[in-house]
């Protein structure tokens, strides 16, 4: 760029310029001098300096700009010259710098300075081995050992021998070391080994006579790795998720820090196979291990501790709860479940779970989303919080039952504390403290009893205890007075056995709650017992049932309504039906029951009365068995209610297309009940029978009286016991068409010549059927033979195809056996496979539509034959729903 003579654009295109030379530049034009301008000076005389050192240029002339260049100019020809505008050189090179200072046209006289650049130390390296890190974050193994060295430098001393570097560094740094970091204390001695147990950043500089070399630093980490024990206090873990961790060794799932609304992101860390570990990442939930007095863990991040509430709530809080303290157990090949210590819903303990990309709370399992690794993790410094005394100590104790404040004598209260498996002490005679709390009574199942001979006021004294010896927590001492009155309760006592006329309570001893009569959700709300040492006491809210029997089976019956187990898994107070119907199972080693319902099944298991968080519900038994557990307190001397049984409906075996002659079974939940039927033929001008005609229009139902359908029509039926009925029922029914292929329809028409293949098709008048051939285990063409059975070999096809006329209804495919001494009889409708095979074939239903159905011949999963497995169908009958 030329500078244009013009002084002012001269001056603001010099002023502009602003980049530090790196090298030398050219010359610029010409001007004369009539105002005085003082020259420019430099920081630094001529001389020898460090390479890469600034030097300043000034003037002491207000407002006049300098500029300059590594070119040598004079002063006729220096506004021609490309000059340099700033006033801060840095000197990398051997080299004569020329200035100028100038305001317009007006300048200087022109100075200069030379420079020799003495070179300062290159930048240490650093080496494992004899082998050069040049990451600037390096993972490596636990105890891997570095050393510092490779600084070089081109100064030479007075007798001309080449320095040596001196090289100092720190590990306790938090930015790059300077010249001022150059000290005794930090000095390295060549060969030293640094050794890396954790997260450690290593800072390095070198000092020459010249200077110091360019700061350099590396961060190394020790991976994360698995522990094959239980963590100790404040070891800092990482928890992965054990599915993915046994399924797949290079990744792992471990908990993240993302809040998930009441639960936790997950992290994919990437295993180093060969250090058998994964870097550790901010982003990862590294938790510090603590322990209460208990030894209960907690786990902690950032001050804020991992909390769970309540299902599917994880949190973490600032301050610790009961609900922050946790339980481990050790599973097989190094997994881990993790509990919490506290809660509980309905008797079954919260777990970390993972589960769909979460890592949250749930109740107690033991499948792989409640399995874990830990992970430790010593690339971060442990947590410092300091645990609060309330770590220590047990929940408060409060007290349950008839705690109005007034009681009877020999009534029970119930001492509760939050802080699960304590255990209770009380007395009615002085203050239960740590100190003393083994001399006064143990409250078992927490169960204070009221003294019987108390009077006037009684206090209770209550503590809670978990552990024992320096190990135990305590509660606060709780203190409650109440008020001694007259007994003028009614009670009911709890019976091993009852009997139709009977009233009782249905009492769940694990909560003490006893079934209620008001909706709640699918089942029927509890409501909390008054035990006393006399039996359940008979409140208000207290519900009563009648006991009477059907038959074997009982009912329950409060109000008139009957408790009623839905077919689709529903408590409920209804009228009467056979889901009213309920049959005990006694407890091995306990007094207590178990109420099945008779008719009121999910898929083949019938449904249990359950009770489940203060309400009684009905479930198929799965979980803790004590959930369908109960006792009955009978009433001694109550008037039952009148109960009455309505004659149940008659019910059918089968109905609609069925193939002729096919019997119906029919059945009544009446116990005792006789059951008469009658027939009427599509068309026919019969008259149903009725309430008042069945005995003579009727047939009764008996083993030799079974209604067997040979044509279409209707069938009635109606269930009889001691002059009542049911209602009429009945049920419509159409003959299905049935045609038949036998072994004679395909040994015609089939080539039987060697290595030949040819399908084989039989038209019917609804049908077709193709028997398609396949290759045997060899690989070989497959043929047919003129034998009187058709065979049907490996990989052959039987593809049956309705015409469209007609919807195939069912198959029935009869062999006379195999080759392998086997017999088969297949059945199928609807296109569901309903028997299999025998020793080495299996049927396999390839497609099982209405309008078509195809079977093909697979020899049975792991099966070593290297015969040609073959069977011999007799014949196979296709149904088709009539018109």
């Amino acid at each position: 760029m030329k500078i244009n003579t013009n002084g002012l654009f001269r001056t603001l295109l010099l002023a502009a310029a602003s980049i530090v030379a790196l090298g030398s530049c050219s010359g610029g034009g010409g001007g004369s001098s009539s105002v005085h301008i003082e020259p420019v000076t430099f920081s630094i005389e001529s001389g020898r300096i460090p390479q890469n050192q600034t030097v300043k240029l000034s003037t002491e002339t207000e407002d006049a700009d300098i500029g300059w260049s590594y070119t040598e100019f004079t002063e006729s020809d220096w506004d021609e010259a490309i000059l340099n505008a700033n006033s801060e050189i840095t000197i990398t090179d051997d080299c004569t710098v020329y200035a100028v200072a100038y305001i317009g046209s007006n300048h200087s006289v022109i100075t200069s300075a030379t420079y020799t650049v003495c070179p300062v130390p290159t930048s240490v390296k650093f080496y494992i081995g004899e082998e050069e890190v040049t990451e600037t974050t390096k993972l490596v193994a636990s105890g891997t050992k570095v050393t510092l060295g490779g600084s070089t430098s081109a100064a030479t001393d007075a007798e001309g021998n080449v320095e040596v570097p001196e090289i100092y560094y720190s590990i306790t740094a938090t930015a790059n070391l300077t010249e001022a970091d150059c000290t005794e204390e930090n000095k390295y001695t060549a060969g030293t080994e640094i050794e890396i147990t954790g997260k450690t950043t290593i800072y390095a500089i070198a000092k020459g006579v010249n200077g110091v070399s360019p700061a350099s630093s590396i961060t190394f980490t020790v991976p994360v790795v698995a522990l094959t024990d239980l963590p100790v206090e404040n070891d800092v873990i990482v928890i992965s998720n054990g599915k993915t961790t046994k399924n797949d060794v290079t990744s792992t799932v471990v908990m993240g820090t993302g809040d998930k609304s009441g639960a936790y992101g997950y992290k994919n860390a990437v295993i180093d196979s060969t250090l058998a570990g994964f870097a550790s990442t901010d982003d990862m939930m590294r938790l510090t291990v603590k322990k209460n007095k208990a030894g209960q863990y907690l786990f902690i991040t950032d001050g804020k501790y991992l909390t769970t509430t309540a299902k599917e709530i994880l949190t973490l809080e600032s301050s610790p709860s009961i609900y922050s303290l946790w339980t481990i157990t050790e599973g097989e090949d190094g997994i881990f479940y993790i509990d919490n210590a506290n809660l509980y819903s309905n008797g079954t303990q919260m777990s970390l779970e993972y589960y769909k990309s979460k890592f949250t709370s749930y109740t107690k399992g033991t499948s792989s989303a409640y399995q874990f690794y830990f992970w430790k993790d010593t690339s971060v410094v442990a947590d410092k919080t300091v645990l609060p005394d309330s770590v220590n100590t047990l929940a408060d104790v409060t007290f349950s039952g008839d705690t109005d404040g007034s009681v009877v004598a020999g009534l029970y209260i119930y001492a509760e504390c939050d802080s699960y498996g304590a255990d209770f002490y009380y007395s009615t005679s002085a203050e239960v403290t740590s100190e003393n709390y083994t001399e006064a009574t143990k409250a078992d199942g927490g169960e204070i009893i009221i003294p019987s001979d108390a009077e006037g006021n009684v206090t209770v004294y209550a503590l809670a205890v978990l552990g024992t010896g320096d190990n135990a927590m305590f509660s606060k001492p709780v203190t409650k007075t109440f008020t001694v009155t007259e007994d003028t309760n009614t009670y009911l006592t709890k019976v091993d056995s009852i009997a139709a006329g009977d009233v009782v309570s249905i009492f769940y001893p694990e909560d003490r709650y006893t079934l209620g009569n008001a909706a709640s959700d699918t089942g029927l709300a509890g409501s909390a017992a008054t035990m006393s040492g006399k039996g359940l006491v008979k409140t208000d809210v207290l519900v009563e049932w009648t006991v009477a029997k059907e038959g074997d089976n009982f009912v329950f019956v409060n109000g008139g309504k009957f408790l009623t187990a839905t077919s689709d898994g529903s408590l409920t107070l209804d009228a009467y039906s056979k889901y009213a119907l309920w049959s005990l199972e006694d407890v091995t080693g306990s007094d207590t029951k178990k109420i099945k319902s008779v008719y009121s099944v999910y898929g083949t298991n019938n449904r249990y009365l359950e009770y489940y968080d203060g309400v009684y519900k009905i479930y198929t038994i799965s979980g803790s068995e004590t959930l369908y557990e109960f006792n009955f307190y009978k009433e001694a001397g109550a008037a039952a209610e009148n109960v009455t049984f309505s004659v149940l409906d008659v019910e059918f075996s089968a109905d609609g297309v069925v193939n002729t002659g096919t019997k119906i079974e029919l059945s009544t939940a009446t116990s005792d009940a006789e059951i008469y039927w009658q027939f009427i033929a599509s068309g026919a001008e019969t008259a149903a029978m009725t309430a008042a005609t069945y005995a003579t229009a009727g047939t009764k139902y008996a083993e030799d009286s079974v209604p067997a359908i040979t044509a279409a029509g209707t069938l009635y039926a109606i269930a009889v016991k001691d002059g009542s009925t049911s209602s009429i029922t009945s049920a419509a029914y159409t003959i299905a068409v049935m045609e038949k292929i036998t072994s004679d329809d395909y040994s015609t028409g089939v080539e039987t010549t060697n290595n030949s293949k040819k399908d084989s098709t039989i038209e019917g008048n609804y049908y077709t059927a193709t028997l398609a051939m396949g290759t045997n285990t060899n690989n070989n063409p497959i043929y047919y033979s003129s034998s009187p059975c058709i065979k049907f070999y490996v990989n052959n096809t039987l593809s049956i195809k309705s015409n469209g006329e007609k919807k195939i209804n069912g198959i029935q495919i009869v062999t006379a056996g195999n080759s392998n001494d086997g017999t088969m009889s297949l059945s199928t409708t609807e296109g569901t496979l309903v028997s299999d095979s025998d020793n080495n074939l299996t049927w396999t239903l390839e497609k099982g539509t209405t309008e078509s159905i195809t079977f093909v011949c697979t020899r049975k999963e792991g099966s070593t034959s290297t015969k040609n497995p073959q069977y011999w169908i007799k014949e196979i009958t296709i149904t088709y729903a009539a018109d």
